[in-house]
């Protein structure tokens, strides 16, 4: 598939033999806006002693953060073979924590002839996770005209804050 056509536009798969494909440098510059942050924090500790002869106890911590943001903009495709029509904004944000925590006690005893080993534990789990997705989609105008709308409604913000405005009275 060639990059540009003639007029220095950007060539399409919309020929004799050219597949369902677009353009990938065409793909690659719509989207270079686009932005896929992700942030993970994984960590343990654990910590262990002798009680008293043979009761061993041991604990362990462990957590799991992470949170990604993704920002996408999908343009128009009408020289393409199966054409898109429409223009999508779209947002993606998910965070995460989980924790596990663990504490066992462990008792052994042993003798020439037998041993008898005890184990005694509990576990806390906590998983929390959370997603929040939005998308826009139609023509150029319409996304315009609902972004501008929006930002019109947002309620004004003062001029003063208030405290400043409690002082001068």
């Amino acid at each position: 598939m060639p990059v540009h056509d003639i007029a220095g536009n950007f060539a399409s798969g919309k020929f004799v033999g050219g597949g369902n494909n677009t353009n990938p440098l065409k793909y690659a510059w719509a989207r270079r806006f686009d932005r896929n942050t992700a942030d993970k924090v994984l960590g343990s500790t654990f910590a262990g002693t002798e009680l008293v002869r043979n009761l061993a106890f041991k604990t362990r911590f462990s957590f799991n953060l992470g949170q990604s943001v993704f920002k996408g903009f999908t343009p128009t495709t009408r020289k393409t073979p199966s054409p898109r029509t429409s223009t999508e904004l779209n947002q993606d944000e998910t965070r995460g924590t989980e924790w596990t925590w663990s504490n066992t006690f462990n008792y052994t005893w042993v003798t020439p002839t037998h041993n008898l080993s005890l184990l005694l534990g509990q576990e806390a789990i906590s998983n929390n996770f959370r997603r929040l997705t939005g998308s826009i989609a139609g023509s150029s105008m319409k996304i315009l005209r609902a972004a501008i709308s929006t930002m019109r409604s947002a309620p004004p913000r003062p001029r003063t804050s208030p405290a400043r405005a409690a002082l001068t009275g």
